[in-house]
């Protein structure tokens, strides 16, 4: 689904970094609205307003808003196919049904952890319609028709273009973790991981930030309180996905971003709970000293959550500006592509999360025009799997894949590659030292360089 989406900017603006982050903008605009739509039937304009923009001010959900991933586009099939579910849970309309499994296959084209969404209507309707179980999951056949009508013939025709092997390997990713990520979910004990990494996961970077969740948290208390049929729909909404992805091998904050609706909702239903009770109670002819107590609580609320806003603004500012780091592939491509010859490659070194072959690979065809092939050593990212590097074999590939340039990341110089001594600085001494492997220049400044190097095989 976000290939689809990707190609359709593509082709209206180009291809480019910036048509490819406008999905995600898109689909956060779009997420905003499904929030905005969701609240407003459920509780009314003004949490519905609110709850928005706790949602949009979010710093997790502003930093994955900016960037080419999928977490966002998931996030809006998800809510979009709740609030088609609530919807039918209400009416008992059919076609709302329908819609919702629409979402629902959408979803688990963009990615399999929509599946979360499925138990999410499962358990509502056995927690929270006991008297007509029977009657509402017959009618859900609907919802998995619809669902399985979307999903099929995506997988048919994946099926028929590739290799049935490279199928059985896409599933295969889907419990495929590695020893990062099982450290990452060792940070924490098991049944409160979330509960701290949505919010503190390192350092300075905070998803949600703390004044925001804490709005949540009370909210979700409220909701456990009142025990609305509303309130049992998000209190479910929020422990099956919270369960769901805690169970799940590898764990990371993007994982269970659909439940920030949920805590932003119930942060908005707190917030105004709690000063139409201030209202209420000033009404009623209290006591002076009550009526005293009362309005200096309702404005401590009031400005305790527009102090929350502005911090998460300002957080979300501090990590955007934080993440801020310009990697000059283009540049770097540009000159490779004029010196390259249609049967020499490119060959990238150490590639990571902010430079591999892939990267390369595409400003070549975008900007360059070129159709040379592009290789990559070690193969697996040397920021996640423990990198091998021998270069004897990287003068071996050289030569078999006619490899005339080589580009390295600077890293920083100094950092070591995951789970090892090796850095950026110890590659480019060996790559020097070797004789074969002649600098020719760099881009970027400090710590962002690429550092381009000529194979002479003859040397």
């Amino acid at each position: 689904m976000l290939d689809i989406t990707t190609a359709a900017y593509f082709n209206i603006f180009g291809p480019s970094l910036y048509a490819g982050r406008l999905v995600s903008i898109t689909f956060a605009l779009l997420t905003l609205w499904v929030v905005f739509e969701l609240s407003y039937r459920i509780y009314g304009p003004k949490i519905a307003m609110l709850s928005s923009i706790l949602l949009g001010t979010m710093p997790g959900f502003i930093w994955l808003s900016r960037l080419a991933l999928i977490e966002i586009m998931l996030e809006f099939f998800f809510i979009v196919a709740m609030l088609f579910f609530f919807s039918w849970l209400r009416t008992g309309h059919n076609k709302t049904l329908i819609f919702s499994g629409v979402a629902l296959g959408l979803g688990f084209l963009t990615k399999y952890q929509i599946l979360a969404a499925g138990l999410v209507m499962i358990t509502s309707i056995l927690l929270l319609y006991r008297d007509t179980i029977k009657a509402r999951l017959s009618k859900c056949l609907l919802l998995i028709i619809t669902t399985i009508a979307i999903v099929l013939p995506w997988i048919l025709i994946v099926y028929q273009i590739y290799m049935p092997g490279v199928l059985s390997q896409w599933l295969g990713l889907l419990q495929m973790s590695d020893t990062r990520s099982y450290l990452y979910g060792l940070r924490y004990p098991l049944p409160i991981f979330y509960l701290i990494e949505i919010t503190w996961p390192y350092g300075v970077v905070h998803p949600i930030s703390l004044l925001v969740y804490i709005l949540g948290l009370l909210g979700l208390g409220l909701f456990m309180w009142r025990r609305k049929t509303e309130d049992k729909f998000f209190l479910v909404w929020f422990f099956v996905v919270y369960v769901f992805f805690t169970l799940v091998g590898i764990k990371d904050w993007r994982f269970v971003v659909p439940i920030f609706p949920v805590l932003s909702i119930s942060a908005a239903s707190f917030v105004f709970f709690a000063y139409n009770k201030a209202k209420k109670t000033l009404k009623i002819g209290a006591a002076s000293l009550k009526k005293h107590a009362v309005k200096i609580g309702a404005v401590c609320l009031i400005v305790f959550t527009g102090v929350a806003i502005f911090y998460s603004t300002v957080d979300a500012y501090k990590w955007v500006t934080k993440d801020h780091i310009y990697v000059p592939i283009r540049e770097a491509t540009h000159y490779t592509a004029e010196k390259l010859n249609d049967n020499e490659s490119v060959m990238v070194l150490c590639p990571l999360n902010f430079f591999d072959g892939d990267m390369v690979r595409f400003y070549l065809g975008a900007y360059e025009s070129k159709q040379n092939q592009v290789w990559q050593y070690p193969d697996l990212p040397v920021d996640a799997y423990t990198p091998f590097f021998d270069i004897s074999k990287l003068n071996d590939l050289c030569i078999e894949q006619n490899a005339k340039y080589l580009l390295l990341f600077e890293y920083g110089m100094i950092y070591p590659y995951f789970n090892s001594t090796l850095t950026s600085q110890t590659v480019y001494v060996m790559l020097i030292q070797h004789g074969k492997f002649t600098y020719q220049t760099s881009f970027g400044a400090y710590p962002c360089r690429i550092f381009i190097f000529y194979m002479n095989a003859s040397a």
